[in-house]
């Protein structure tokens, strides 16, 4: 009689094994995290396109060149620099990174001249007989600022993917096995990896 029990809590205990397996408890022996893979280099190539049109027309407009086809195309350098990065990003499915980086290109730049400009009122001369004011300067630097800083968060910290599995699911997943019957019983292992 004492053995047939022996069975029985081999069955419930393969029975609750399985359940906790499938409920993703953390008996479940997980070999690595998810893996991540960097895209950011198209993100810095789509910045470094949009710099190098962007210094095209500044050294065309220097030159005397048409300011109507310098505007058009400054709108264009202005356009790929804010959707740039959010298009690559939506290309690798990264829906919520592309509106970060949306974000982040928007109000980067804008919230460096804003602090620049704070910055100028507070330390700049309060009868500034310059050209360029001073606090024009410091918001002008404090935009810019937010501008760089924008393109390298976007590439270096923003543009990353799961990796693809191309194996089936990661890490590794044992649960135990119990046969019991009226005159015989058997235990094993089985899982994936």
């Amino acid at each position: 009689m004492k053995f047939q029990v022996l069975p029985l809590l081999l069955v419930l205990l393969t029975a609750s094994s399985a359940w906790a397996a499938n409920s993703g408890d953390a008996s479940v022996i997980e070999s690595s995290p998810p893996r991540r893979h960097w895209y950011g280099w198209q993100t810095a190539l789509v910045d470094a396109a949009s710099l190098s049109l962007g210094a095209s027309v500044a050294a065309l407009s220097d030159q005397g060149h048409d300011s109507d086809v310098s505007g058009a195309v400054g709108g264009i350098v202005v356009a790929s620099y804010v959707l740039g990065g959010p298009i690559v990003h939506a290309a690798h499915g990264q829906w919520g990174t592309a509106g970060a980086s949306l974000g982040l290109r928007l109000g980067a730049p804008v919230g460096g001249a804003l602090g620049g400009l704070l910055l100028g009122y507070g330390v700049c001369p309060r009868h500034d007989d310059r050209d360029v004011p001073c606090s024009a300067v410091t918001a002008g630097v404090g935009g810019f600022l937010g501008f760089a800083t924008a393109l390298v968060v976007d590439s270096a910290v923003l543009a990353y993917e799961p990796e693809p599995n191309v194996n089936g699911p990661q890490g590794v997943r044992l649960v135990p096995i119990v046969i019991a019957e009226r005159n015989h019983w058997g235990a094993g292992i089985g899982g994936s990896f």
